[in-house]
């Protein structure tokens, strides 16, 4: 299972901070989100992803 680590390394580093706040904030208030974020692939192509949990 990957970790909130591992996930990180894939997010686009301008990307991380928001994306690591938007996440810890829904587990610990138990909420919704959706949230839109960059993923750097390892050919270096910047792709764009929307998450959306409930």
């Amino acid at each position: 299972m990957p970790t909130l680590g591992r996930i990180l390394q894939f997010i686009h580093p301008e990307d991380r901070e928001k994306f690591e706040q938007t996440y810890r904030n829904a587990i610990k208030l138990k909420h919704d989100f959706k949230h839109e974020y960059r993923i750097q692939r390892k050919d270096g192509a910047i792709q764009y992803v929307i998450e959306k949990a409930n």
